[in-house]
């Protein structure tokens, strides 16, 4: 451990002051904004200057790297942005040094370099090599330091720090978190699996640890197959629902078996040919994803994707009235694999009706007018009378009202044509925006 521990300091020192010598040499010659470091201190003031705790905190409940990356909101034209986000990046994950050697023997065969590889191709990289999150004893002063470094400096081109007061708070959050054993990564446990090898002989890895290539892999993939659409909230579900399917059958191929999926996306057929050839005493197999010897005969799943129920009881709580749409439901229930091989099934109708999207909501929700944020001019209107009302020494005095309260109250003028319920959480969302219209 000691050797690891050893080793991980000469990386980071190796980020700080060695790595990229022109670089280096441009952060040297920045100057220090000084009211920039100021605040700086001041806001590190209450931070420990090392890791203080006698037994480190091994969490196994951790943030999302990508997200705590993205807390702090840096000008993108400083000129040592990509420099501070490169370096942040490299702080946090530590590389494994055994794939690193492989990897670094091949570039050597390319007439290439880690470093000139790991600014002009990183992702080809971090394919190909495991990285770990240092236990907080040894991340906290790393990044504090780095913090330090780079916040106060200005911009050759703007004169502006690279930390304003917002990153600042940012940064001593992240810290806080690393502090507490939130983002290091458990002991004894590896985010990453071995897929196959590429054709140097190096491994390719799958990592499930929370970072960009997953957040983006799913929602900008999502964005981009139909974000322009202006597609209503049911043709969204049902987009969804076969986007959900698809996904899961090409990641589960892989995950699973080690391949790639090629073929169609209905399993329901495949579970139908094979319970017919184990009938008929033919060949079958069922080593595919969706696909189960015994499907038709297990009990379905409670789960539900898409729009779902909030709970009877909160419903209750905030008067919200319920009502069960099951029984007026046209979808069919599957009792074998015939039925669930049925191509095409029509579950509703394809007419412009007035309200429909509202109707579709309330039935995914199961109440009887849909669950909505603020929305319409007459419920901007509404919430201010009633704030102005209702909360009157809130509204004067500037303090938030009770937003528990506010949900019942709310829920008495619901009529499903200009008001529709809300939650707290839609009230309090609302708040914020109703506040920059008042400049409060």
């Amino acid at each position: 451990i000691e050797e690891r521990n050893d080793s991980y300091n000469d990386v980071v020192d190796d980020i700080l002051y060695n790595d990229q010598a022109q670089i280096q040499q441009r952060v040297e010659l920045s100057e220090v904004e000084v009211k920039s470091s100021e605040y700086g201190r001041t806001e590190f003031s209450s931070l420990p200057s090392q890791y203080e705790h006698a037994e480190p905190i091994r969490s196994r409940i951790i943030k999302d790297v990508f997200h705590l990356m993205d807390q702090i909101k840096v000008p993108r034209r400083h000129g040592l942005a990509n420099d501070f986000s490169r370096r942040l990046r490299d702080a946090l994950f530590v590389v494994d040094e055994d794939d690193k050697k492989k990897v670094e023997a091949v570039l050597l065969k390319q007439g290439t370099t880690w470093n000139e590889k790991l600014i002009k191709n990183p992702r080809w990289l971090f394919r190909r090599v495991k990285r770990t999150i240092p236990p907080p004893e040894k991340l906290y002063p790393k990044v504090k330091q780095l913090f330090e470094i780079y916040g106060p400096l200005k911009c050759a081109r703007t004169g502006r720090s690279l930390f304003d007061n917002e990153a600042w708070k940012q940064s001593k959050n992240i810290l806080k978190s690393i502090h507490e054993g939130q983002v290091s990564d458990p002991p004894g446990f590896s985010f990453y699996f071995h897929m196959r090898k590429d054709r140097d002989g190096l491994p390719l890895y799958r990592c499930c640890r929370g970072t960009n290539s997953l957040e983006g892999g799913i929602h900008q993939n999502i964005i981009r197959k139909f974000g322009s659409f202006g597609a209503s909230p049911e043709l969204t579900d049902a987009v969804l629902a076969d986007y959900r399917l698809r996904h899961n059958i090409d990641v589960g191929t892989i995950n699973r078996y080690g391949r790639v999926h090629k073929g169609h996306y209905e399993p329901w057929l495949t579970q139908h040919i094979n319970d017919m050839r184990e009938k008929l005493g033919l060949a079958y197999t069922y080593n595919e994803v969706g696909v189960h010897r015994y499907a038709s005969q297990l009990a379905p799943s409670d789960e539900s994707f898409g729009i779902g129920q909030l709970p009877s009881s909160v419903l209750e709580l905030y008067g919200i009235e319920q009502i069960d749409h099951t029984s007026n439901s046209s979808v069919k229930q599957y009792t074998s694999s015939s039925d669930l091989a049925t191509l095409v099934i029509l579950c509703g109708s394809t007419l412009q009706i007035a309200g429909a999207q509202h109707k579709f909501i309330a039935r995914r929700q199961g109440v009887v007018y849909p669950i909505l944020p603020v929305q319409t001019q007459a419920e901007r209107d509404k919430f201010d009378n009633i704030l102005k009302t209702k909360f009157s020494e809130s509204y004067i005095n500037h303090r938030i009202p009770d937003f528990e309260v506010f949900a019942k109250i709310w829920s008495t003028i619901v009529d499903g044509k200009n008001f529709f319920y809300k939650t707290p959480e839609h009230l309090r969302s609302y708040y914020n925006v109703w506040k920059d219209f008042q400049n409060i």
